[in-house]
């Protein structure tokens, strides 16, 4: 109830009118939703006949007699199944100001019901006794011969509140009201059912509850996904919680409060309340909240049942995207909607996926990112674990759990013959209180030797980076605290994290710099569509019989932007970044660029507009071309991405020098740059239908048009990442007021500070 009332509050709920009627005469003076039924009072002897005579006037107009079991007066929401088994239409309530007659079993073939407006007035005259009820019997009385009836449609309508609790507010109001006819502890004498139609034992309607829970609250997600909400954070930036997982708890925690009243529950959101007995559920409303808040469709609901020994008996997950609905019972198998599911049989690292949950220092990507098909991280726990037991993939490693986010997933896996442990090998068992956060290896089964054998002996940690610039060199200076005493040193490394004395590589953060580039990228797509000219693209293409045609396009220019430069600088932008994502992955190694060139060149948009009739040499020079861009931005961005700030600006100003910087906007972020070089390498063409752009019944005949539009197309790119570069450049200069400063220090005067603040380490520091 409290849920439904919030959301009313907050002005969540909507509100439908409902046309509602008015009764009067025979000392009726009633308004109703549903209907009035006027019908023959009952004989004493029940073998009688039960038959009336009734005239009816709409609007003084005599309709004539329905001799018979009586009539029906109703709204558009009342006696819908009377009027459907009598033949009649069923009129739609939303927005319906009607009222219908419907007859009950007249002596007259061919009646049907009529439909007449709200503000007719419907004036029935019995010639016998009969009796008339509204909303079935919430107003009652008798009329006798000759008593007059009207019945019209109120001033007044009903109001309709909806919310997404409405099945459960109406239960726990008829409880409150004692309307139950059921008492959840009493089963009634089920040993005369017969033992095949029995009821389900405790387990099964435990999972029942479940995936009905899972469903319902997987709908109230869904509705808000993909909208702008607020966020609000719990411990850090990336604990957030949205209005949608409170929506989704509320959901889950009154599902199972009306049929397990006596349960426990623990949830990420309403926290832990205790039972009276000794079973548990285990929920997470919303895990993935991070990919929910970005429109990302990799998110599921979480619901778990755990015994007094935090066993997990019942597990489900549900993805409301994709549908799918994994749900498994302790003992009875997995299932992804009714399929069985089981994992892969895999036993080799060279041939699996793994998945990676929170992995804080990039160690697990690294250290199995080359030795196997690849590793994914989907941002959801629950989600992992279930694509593990389904054969989606073969393994995962989680750095560290809460048991709402695996509890569900846990016995999913297990059912499906798969395998948990924390990173020794010793069973996963869930664990609740402070300090109950826990890593997490899963895998197939045959895999997960061989995967923790691959573990480091020091684990995967966290780090805690420490970094200091030596000015003009382009060196680095990094202590590494969280690392275990043994390991830990200071050291110098290049831009492209090439370690001067150590080989070992610890990543700190890729989000500032993707931040950078998307910020850079909009700017310039923003700037294009600005710079870009239809008419100059059209100039000289208005030769030959489409001339005129041409000349009606220029004057449409708006229409043509909308048709050819939006779409066109869309996808330019989604292909350069999807490219980022590439060449992040290369900072994060110290492999050649070379290694990253196909999938690096499969995203690239100038060689996706190779000149049909580029020769092999130019097709190599352009490649070669957009490698030297791709590789000096990535090695002028790799201090950033190992800057331990999350906006782009601090991590700059920390990771680089101001030279370092303005270097990075002026030969880095161009991305026009091969394009420039290779100008006689691409083509940017389009065929214009014009009649999508001009409209209208008259421009279906005329002819299409040939567009080559690569000359504006270029000076559209150069003018606006020459107007965003000095953008760049001033908020550098706004960036580095000091930075002069930083010219008088040489990299022996950090060696020195460094050997002194930590003299135990200089012979780490000399190398």
């Amino acid at each position: 109830m409290d849920a439904a009332l919030t959301e009313v509050l907050r002005g969540r709920a909507t509100v439908h009118d409902r046309q509602q009627l008015h009764a009067s005469g025979a000392g009726l003076d009633a308004t109703g939703v549903n209907d009035v039924m006027i019908q023959p009072i009952p004989p004493d002897d029940p073998v009688d006949r039960k038959i009336c005579q009734l005239h009816v006037f709409v609007d003084e107009e005599y309709l004539g007699k329905y001799d018979g079991s009586g009539i029906a007066i109703n709204t558009p929401t009342g006696s819908t199944g009377l009027a459907l088994s009598a033949n009649g239409p069923v009129h739609f309530p939303n927005d319906n100001l009607t009222l219908q007659i419907t007859p009950l079993q007249t002596h007259t073939m061919g009646v049907r019901p009529l439909i007449v407006s709200q503000q007719s007035e419907i004036t029935v005259v019995p010639d016998n006794p009969v009796t008339v009820s509204v909303d079935g019997g919430r107003h009652y009385t008798t009329a006798t011969k000759d008593d007059v009836l009207r019945v019209t449609g109120a001033d007044q309508p009903a109001y309709i509140v909806r919310t997404r609790y409405d099945n459960a507010f109406v239960s726990a109001l008829s409880a409150k009201l004692g309307w139950e006819l059921r008492d959840p502890t009493e089963t009634g004498p089920r040993e005369h059912l017969p033992e095949e139609n029995g009821s389900e034992d405790f387990l099964a309607a435990a999972a029942r509850v479940a995936r009905e829970a899972a469903v319902s609250a997987g709908e109230v997600v869904q509705e808000l996904h993909g909208q702008i909400e607020q966020v609000e954070y719990k411990s850090d930036k990336a604990d957030m919680v949205t209005e949608a997982d409170h929506r989704s708890d509320r959901v889950i925690a009154q599902v199972i409060a009306n049929e397990f009243p006596a349960h426990g529950l623990c949830s990420e959101e309403s926290g832990a309340t205790e039972g009276e007995d000794e079973y548990t559920w285990v929920v997470d409303p919303l895990d993935g909240t991070g990919n929910f808040a970005h429109g990302n469709p990799n998110y599921a609901i979480s619901i778990a049942l755990i015994d007094e020994d935090h066993r997990p008996l019942v597990g489900v997950v549900h993805s409301p995207e994709t549908e799918e609905l994994f749900h498994a019972i302790r003992d009875r198998g997995a299932y992804r909607n009714e399929t069985p599911i089981g994992p892969t049989d895999r036993s080799q690292l060279d041939e699996s996926m793994l998945l990676s949950g929170y992995d804080p220092s990039g160690s697990f990507l690294r250290e199995f990112y080359h030795t196997t098909q690849g590793v994914r991280r989907l941002g959801s726990a629950a989600l992992n674990l279930c694509y593990v037991a389904a054969g989606s993939a073969d393994a995962l490693w989680e750095y560290d759990t809460h048991p709402w986010d695996v509890a569900a997933g846990l016995c999913i896996l297990r059912e499906a013959d798969g395998q948990a442990t924390d990173s020794t090998g010793d069973e996963y068992n869930l664990e609740f209180g402070a300090g109950s956060r826990r890593p997490l290896a899963a895998s197939n089964g045959p895999l997960h030797e061989i995967l923790l054998e691959q573990f480091p002996e020091e684990g995967f940690w966290t780090p805690i980076v420490a970094c200091r610039r030596v000015p003009r060199s382009g060196l680095f200076l990094r202590s590494l605290y969280s690392v275990p005493p043994p390991q830990r040193f200071w050291w110098l490394y290049s831009p492209k994290r090439r370690c001067l004395g150590r080989s070992k590589v610890y990543m700190m953060t890729r989000e500032a710099a993707k931040t950078g580039v998307e910020e850079f990228l909009e700017r310039t797509v923003d700037a294009t569509r600005e710079e870009f000219r239809v008419q100059r693209a059209l100039r000289g293409t208005g030769l030959g019989p489409g001339g005129m045609v041409i000349d009606r396009l220029r004057d449409n220019a708006q229409a043509m932007e909308r048709k050819l430069v939006e779409p066109e600088l869309a996808e330019y932008r989604d292909r350069s970044l999807a490219q980022f994502d590439v060449l992040v992955e290369y900072m994060e190694t110290d492999a050649p660029i070379q290694e990253f060139e196909e999938p690096l060149l499969k995203t690239d948009s100038y060689l996706e507009s190779l000149d049909a009739s580029a020769s092999a040499a130019t097709r190599k020079q352009l490649i070669d071309a957009s490698l030297e861009r791709l590789e000096r931005l990535g090695d002028g961005l790799a201090p950033v991405v190992h800057s331990d700030h999350d906006e782009f600006w601090p991590a700059i100003s920390a990771a680089l020098s101001r030279e370092s910087a303005l270097d990075l906007v002026e030969h880095g972020f161009p991305f026009s740059g091969p394009l420039r070089q290779h100008r006689e390498a691409v083509s940017f063409a389009v065929t214009i239908d014009p009649g999508e752009v001009l409209g209208g019944p008259l421009t279906g005949g005329l002819p299409s048009v040939s567009l080559e539009y690569t000359d504006e197309a270029l000076r559209a790119m150069q003018r606006a990442e020459r107007r965003i570069g000095k953008q760049m450049r001033d908020e550098i200069d706004t960036r580095f007021p000091w930075h002069c400063r930083g010219c008088y220090h040489s990299a022996l005067s950090w060696l020195v500070a460094v050997e002194h603040v930590f003299p135990s380490r200089g012979a780490d520091t000399d190398a």
